[in-house]
């Protein structure tokens, strides 16, 4: 009963109406304007990023901000926080660049730490102004002096863990306005556009550049050739939505894209706890939105629709419809609903995949499906991911459809040099 009922449940909390009547609720409840609070780590990469962000934000914005700092995170929220720690920083340079932000050159130095944290104390215990964190945050990752009050800070940043973790979330340098969480620069584009649209500034979001606009994806190439690796768990809303937007992006360039799968990570023996799993699942209705993707009517695979899957992909592909029996599954879980444990359900997936059931139920039982998972894993985690989705094109390998944009460039890029090599080498015979 559990099973045929979530998938409305799910229809109803992701509803747009739902989400309307809320923020009306919420207008009515607030001041004169609306009030941001803010979760930052003095040794997190993507609060350095965000304060950078919100320093140029609050000048445009008729808001309130508040601020509030912790020191430790769940440990169940990061399964690999060896590679985590690696990719962020190096994630949160590209998001500088991009934004021609000062570089978070490194991590702040163990000894440094504890001085950083007593004087991020100070400053949330005097409310000082957002330009005195953005400073802190300089030289917390550029190496630089600081002045260090001598607060005690353990107290303070236990509350706020707390706090963070009742108000739902998990994830620091992130936004809270008004019963929606905004994390980083990637999603403040659409808290801007949710300011504009309530009439506290005007104009159009500027922090919109990790959004996939097709309008700026390479042109079809000639040379450059290589396939955009993605790997992809039948489970995850956004591997969902990354496989969609990965064969527009192959299609406008016209490259060749290889879906690898994994294994879940909670098949995998890891842990998804509640609040991640809401957020994620919100995250993906809004993005999903903004991309014209349908989802929402969810029926999760987890288990047996995830086997049933994985039991028949090889089989797809000798078929030559491996990519569109993967999004006819996606789709048919995220969006319509189908329950893939079922027979009925998979009748309905292949049906949309032009694939025949009868054949397909010879396929069912095939265990070596284990194998190929296996060996996707230990090649997603030999690049340094621990989750997906990812994407690798050449020597390039990124976390999430919201970079999607690196690999456009790399494409561009990579022809533009097929391109000068070609003529190179014309000009020399």
């Amino acid at each position: 009963m559990k099973a045929l009922l979530m998938p409305y449940l799910a229809r109803f909390i992701s509803s747009d109406g739902l989400l309307a009547f809320k923020r009306r609720l919420y207008r009515l409840r607030r001041g004169s304007v609306p009030h941001l609070t803010v979760f930052l780590r003095v040794n997190d990469p993507y609060s350095f990023v965000l304060i950078q962000a919100l320093h140029t934000f609050r000048d445009k914005y008729s808001v309130e901000i508040d601020y509030h700092f912790v020191a430790r995170l769940q440990g169940d929220m990061y399964p690999d926080t060896a590679a985590w720690h690696k990719w962020a920083l190096q994630d949160a340079q590209a998001l500088c660049a991009l934004y021609r932000f000062p570089l978070p050159r490194q991590f702040p130095a163990p000894l440094d730490l504890r001085q950083l944290q007593q004087q991020a104390a100070y400053l949330e215990s005097i409310k000082a102004p957002l330009h005195h964190v953005r400073n802190l945050f300089l030289a917390a990752f550029g190496g630089s002096e600081f002045l260090s009050e001598k607060q005690e800070f353990e107290p303070l940043f236990r509350a706020n863990e707390q706090r963070l973790k009742k108000m739902g979330h998990y994830l620091t340098g992130n936004i809270y306005c008004e019963g929606e969480w905004y994390w980083g620069v990637d999603r403040l584009g659409f808290l801007e556009q949710r300011l504009i649209d309530e009439g506290f500034a005007s104009g159009t979001p500027f922090f919109v550049k990790t959004l996939c606009n097709q309008q700026q994806w390479p042109s079809p190439v000639s040379l450059s050739r290589k396939p955009l690796i993605m790997y992809f768990s039948m489970r995850s809303p956004y591997s969902y939505l990354g496989l969609v937007l990965a064969r527009r992006l192959c299609a406008t360039a016209q490259i060749p894209l290889e879906v690898r799968p994994v294994m879940p990570m909670v098949m995998r023996g890891m842990q998804v706890p509640d609040n991640k799993k809401m957020y994620i699942f919100s995250d993906t209705k809004r993005l999903a939105n903004y991309y014209r993707i349908p989802y929402g009517f969810v029926a999760d695979p987890l288990g047996a629709g995830v086997e049933r899957c994985y039991a028949l992909y090889e089989w797809a592909k000798s078929k030559g419809k491996g990519i569109r029996f993967l999004t006819a599954f996606a789709h048919g879980v995220n969006a319509e609903g189908i329950r893939a444990e079922t027979d009925k359900g998979l009748q309905r997936i292949l049906h949309t995949a032009a694939l025949d059931w009868h054949e397909a139920q010879q396929q069912l039982h095939n265990k070596q499906w284990q194998n190929w998972a296996q060996v996707n894993l230990e090649s997603l985690q030999q690049l340094g991911f621990w989750g997906v989705p990812c994407f690798q094109y050449g020597n390039l390998a990124v976390w999430g459809h919201d970079r999607l944009w690196l690999i456009a460039e790399k494409i561009k890029l990579d022809e533009i040099q097929a391109q000068q090599q070609q003529a190179e080498n014309s000009a020399a015979e």
